[in-house]
């Protein structure tokens, strides 16, 4: 269970903000402003989190995901990025970064980031002393619109990948990000049409901008909210290939990797891209299916 936090943040402000949420929900948070070594910290109050800002070259988030890449039992470090931050993304994603929380900061995305970070580690910790039990397996995901909840289709992509085959932690994270942003592509430019520029256009910064709203609206619209997304997982000894589908009307075949001014709507197909072996779109571009190959664990031998 995640109760030991560290938190490596330059602006006062923003460290006394995060202090308070942690504090509230019975966290215990270790602040520091990075005038001390990490080493030091990690030594000092052995945390189960690393939550830091990328801003910076000494002791920045990079440096945080270098000191602890490799580390038995791992240690779950999220970033705080900047909109707009394509190459830094991407470059923590090679980095073993968990997750991302993205300014403004918000309470609910800070908590729900824990959370899932908690959920994935327990279960790693619980298991990793036993040996996984097949190599191969097929199943498919299926839900609504109105029924997306990505913290609980991650507690099942979990069972399939992390659990019962032979996957690695540190890849499982990798491929989880890319799965992340294929469905919230499929969820929000598919079944709710969404126009990508419109995160840019109508979101204000603010707790409910705009953009939120639409959101808000078309998820109790069942036009929209009746629309199915399908998710097929093909695990193969050390191979897996992915399939999102959605019901929406579909988009024309994107330029991977050419997004226009790496804006934050467009970096999603950016990480997908980097963490997958290779990406397919039907010829509708209403179904992406993503391949990787994976390191299969070595079960723990006393």
């Amino acid at each position: 269970m995640i109760r030991n936090i560290l938190f490596v943040e330059k602006d006062c402000k923003i460290r006394e903000t995060v202090f308070k949420i942690l504090r509230e929900n019975d966290y215990k948070i270790t602040c520091s402003d990075r005038t001390k070594p990490f080493g030091n910290l990690l030594e000092e109050c052995a945390p189960d989190l690393v939550i830091a800002d990328i801003r910076g070259e000494r002791e920045s988030g990079f440096e945080i995901l270098r000191h602890l890449k490799g580390i038995h039992p791992p240690i779950p470090v999220i970033l705080i990025v900047r909109k707009h931050y394509d190459e830094t993304v991407l470059r923590a994603i090679k980095l073993g970064v968990f997750d991302f929380l993205v300014e403004p900061l918000r309470k609910d995305d800070i908590l729900q980031t824990i959370k899932r970070a908690e959920y994935l580690y327990q279960s790693q910790r619980l298991k990793s002393e036993y040996p996984n039990l097949v190599k191969n397996m097929s199943v498919q995901i299926a839900f609504s619109s109105d029924e997306f909840q990505l913290e609980e289709i991650q507690k099942v992509f979990q069972d399939i990948l992390l659990d019962y085959s032979k996957i690695s932690a540190d890849d499982f994270l990798n491929i989880w990000l890319g799965v992340e942003e294929a469905l919230l592509n499929a969820l929000e430019h598919g079944n709710l049409e969404l126009k990508s520029q419109w995160k840019d256009e109508l979101s204000d910064g603010s707790e409910f901008s705009k953009f939120e709203e639409i959101r808000k609206n078309r998820l109790a619209d069942p036009k929209f909210s009746s629309r199915k997304i399908t998710m097929d997982v093909l695990v193969d000894n050390g191979n897996l290939e992915i399939t999102i589908e959605d019901e929406g009307p579909g988009f024309e075949k994107p330029c991977i990797g050419q997004e226009a001014n790496h804006r934050v709507y467009g970096r999603g197909l950016s990480i997908i891209d980097n963490i997958m072996d290779s990406i397919k779109f039907n010829k509708k571009g209403n179904r992406i299916r993503m391949q990787k190959a994976f390191v299969v664990r070595k079960p723990n031998i006393q």
